[in-house]
């Protein structure tokens, strides 16, 4: 959500990413190895939330990995806009209100 300099290179990764799911429709093969694309990446952050929170259930993990990678490519699919500050702070907010439900639990 806040870049710094390592991240640039998987921002545009990422709208790389959009743009194979947008043609994803007419390419079946494409469409597949996005789909294990999003679940590899999916599976990193369950296991990054584990390595934060040890003790939430596997559903509250998958939910909010969902949440905060949905987060994330919504916030980079609109960074050819420019700068949005406030948008990105409040996207970060979100992430963290997040992150507190599994703490919560």
């Amino acid at each position: 959500i806040y870049r710094s300099k390592g991240t640039q290179a998987f921002a545009q990764s990422v709208l790389v990413a959009q743009a194979l799911i947008i043609a994803a429709p007419n390419y079946p093969e494409i469409a597949s190895h996005l789909q294990k694309w999003v679940k590899d990446f999916t599976k990193s952050t369950v296991k990054i939330l584990k390595r934060i929170v040890p003790n939430a259930t596997p559903s509250d993990y998958r939910i909010v990995a969902s949440g905060i990678i949905g987060i994330y490519f919504n916030v980079e699919s609109l960074s050819p806009l420019g700068p949005m500050k406030t948008f990105r702070k409040d996207s970060k907010s979100s992430v963290m209100r997040l992150l507190e439900t599994l703490i919560a639990n």
